[in-house]
């Protein structure tokens, strides 16, 4: 006796009709210009094969950003739909959802128009309409058989967990965002809506530095068959205009930063506190280097900054010198203890003199403006640029801070000495703060924890590297975009 899948199709014939769909998928696919890549191939046939099944699987698609997991979504719903309509004469019920309604929308409506409007002129060849409603916030579309009138509904919907769902049986589930979802949405209310169908569950997303929905995460990483995972590196393979933005990713973001290795490495990145997260790709930079020109000199070949942090309470006042471009090398530091600091400003303009510094950074917040006074008028030869400290000035130093170490472009001294000693534990003590989205970097908690090292490298980085409305300009590579 032969078994029944569904009301129409029968398990042998299954491979004939996932072949059918699949060449549909790929005329579609050539029609808009958008063949898929080899990477998109094997979870769009799974997805054709596990419809066609309709045993209930569940499919999770966990993509590099950017890399093209919607565009392989959305063509192979659109071959489904016609396959479903046209060829086993079956209305086709799906829902996309995302973490708010706006999302899916936005982000299906876009492509779906698009499609639908390259792909008129063959709808028409092969005997289909298609109707994408008005209105930046329409949430049904329509593709029907005009011989038989039988249609495919598309539905945007929200997976919030405030969101009305119920009630709606489904064929398919498409699930944008699932590393943002609510589980307890998903496994509530979303997912028995294919119940009644034996229809499929696809689960589309990027991990993240956090853990949201316990339900991708665990699905992710316990893998198997119907788990597909694609880094920015194996897309990058088959895609040069990929491969040249993850390059500029790479390059924004800094190659450690726990972002881009969510993002794009697909690695579950836990952000821990610690400014500094990978200590053995810190403890690489340390180098043997000679200064330009020897250290005591008043010129130097290469340009020199320095940035002072004031003392404050019980801090140090703590001074860092660097020079050079990609990488940036420090080459001395300066301390000194005590809150006489119009005295520290007149030893620290001979001390800087020596060392042929043109440029010297300042935190002003708090007692910094007298000292500041007193050196630009007892050293005008030394520029003086006073930073206040500001949250939205603190979070681009320190980001700056963090993406030039994750990219080895700043480099410190491999020689001992007690200021060495205290600026290595400073920075690997140092924890990340967050306030709202600003990143502030501080001391722990504790009676000798200082971070006037930390304050001042981030300060003389920002002060060395030429900027731009406040952004480093730097043009190694350019965007595709």
């Amino acid at each position: 006796m032969t078994s029944l899948v569904g009301p129409s199709l029968r398990l042998k014939d299954i491979p004939y009709h996932k072949n059918r769909c699949m060449d549909l998928r790929d005329l579609l696919a050539e029609q808009v210009g958008r063949p898929l890549y080899k990477y998109q191939e094997p979870f769009s046939d799974r997805m054709i094969e596990a419809q066609l099944e309709m045993n209930g699987a569940e499919l999770t698609s966990l993509f590099s950003r950017q890399s093209g997991k919607t565009e392989a979504s959305v063509i192979t719903l659109l071959a489904l739909s016609i396959y479903f309509t046209t060829e086993l004469k079956r209305p086709y019920n799906v829902g996309i959802f995302a973490p708010a309604q706006s999302q899916a929308v936005d982000v299906f409506r876009r492509r779906i128009r698009e499609r639908f409007i390259e792909l008129e002129p063959l709808f028409g060849q092969i005997g289909v309409t298609s109707y994408l409603a008005s209105g930046r916030m329409s949430k049904l579309f329509y593709i029907a058989s005009l011989r038989d009138n039988i249609e495919a509904r598309i539905r945007c919907m929200s997976s919030d967990p405030t969101a009305d769902v119920k009630g709606e049986t489904l064929e398919l589930i498409i699930v944008e965002q699932a590393e943002d979802a609510s589980e307890a949405k998903l496994k509530d209310d979303v997912f028995p809506m294919t119940a009644a169908t034996g229809g499929i569950r696809v689960m589309n997303g990027t991990s993240t530095t956090s853990i949201v929905n316990d339900y991708f995460f665990e699905k992710c990483v316990a893998g198997g068959p119907d788990v597909f995972i694609v880094d920015c590196y194996e897309a990058a393979k088959y895609n040069e205009t990929y491969a040249r933005y993850i390059e500029v990713e790479k390059e924004r973001y800094g190659a450690l930063s726990p972002e881009f290795a969510a993002q794009y490495e697909l690695k579950w990145e836990m952000v821990t506190n610690k400014f500094i997260m990978n200590r053995d790709h810190f403890l690489s930079l340390a180098e043997d280097y000679v200064p330009a020109g020897g250290l005591l000199r008043d010129s130097s070949p290469l340009r020199r900054t320095a940035a002072w942090d004031p003392a404050r309470g019980n801090d140090y006042s703590w001074v860092t010198v660097v020079e050079g471009e990609n990488p940036v090398h420090i080459i001395d530091f300066w301390y000194a203890q005590g809150m006489n600091l119009e005295k520290q400003a007149l030893e620290l303009g001979i001390w800087l003199t020596k060392r042929g510094v043109s440029k010297l950074g300042i935190g002003v917040i708090g007692l910094g403006q007298g000292p500041a006074d007193i050196f630009a008028n007892r050293y005008p030869r030394i520029k003086l640029e006073r930073i206040t400290e500001g949250g939205v000035q603190q979070d681009i130093m320190w980001k700056l801070l963090e993406r030039e170490l994750g990219n080895s472009r700043l480099k410190y001294p491999v020689k001992e000495t007690r200021a060495k000693q205290m600026f290595m534990n400073q920075m690997l003590r140092a924890e990340r703060r967050y306030v709202g989205n600003k990143l502030r970097v501080e001391a722990p908690k504790g009676h000798m924890s200082h971070d006037d090292a930390c304050d001042s490298l981030s300060m003389a980085l920002w002060t060395h590297l030429e900027r731009k409305g406040g952004i480093v300009a730097r043009s190694p590579r350019r965007s595709r975009r």
